[in-house]
């Protein structure tokens, strides 16, 4: 059952759940930021349906198939790899640069999600980064290698918190 294991546990989250209060906690990750991505996947492709896409909004961004004025804080996109400048010049990207609306590589979505907090975008900002710096994803691979020792310390949390789960006799969190 979903009961606390202890009567200290109990008192201390009555009728809580840890896997709600770990929603909640990432929900407020990227709380306020509105994303559009470009180049991120194939055009024939349900944006809705995509991994990145679902990672952004369990951390509590907004995402679009648009650039708003005003409203996009982001645009997330993979370096060109046939571009010397690394960074494809779609008509996102240009409106992003021209009102200083961030452009990132999305390995900073997957290093916002495993440090349990807002990212420093300068890290991830293209031109300049390729996704090998830092323990990289290079390129936007779906695998973490290592994202420095913030995230490398939330994935060990979640190693124990999975192992603790599992000791409890639950699955999944």
């Amino acid at each position: 059952g979903s009961r606390p294991s202890t009567p200290a546990v109990a008192a201390a989250l009555p009728g809580k759940d840890v896997r709600q209060c770990l929603d909640a906690e990432r929900r407020g990750i990227l709380a306020g930021c509105c994303f559009v991505f470009s180049r991120c996947w194939p055009q024939a492709t349900n944006p809705a349906e995509h991994p990145l896409w679902h990672l952004a909004r369990r951390m509590g961004a907004s995402c679009s198939m648009r650039f708003e004025p005003g409203v996009t804080t982001h645009v997330v996109v993979p370096p060109d790899k046939h571009d010397a400048s690394g960074v494809p010049l779609t008509d996102k990207v240009t409106a992003a640069k021209r009102l200083g609306v961030p452009v990132v590589h999305p390995d900073w979505l997957v290093a916002c999600k495993f440090g349990w907090v807002k990212q420093p975008e300068a890290t991830f900002t293209l031109p300049g980064y390729t996704g090998t710096e830092h323990g990289g994803l290079s390129g936007g691979s779906s695998r973490l290698t290592a994202l420095g020792n913030a995230a490398a310390a939330a994935a060990e949390a979640e190693r124990e918190k999975q192992a603790v789960m599992k000791g409890a006799g639950r699955t999944g969190a």
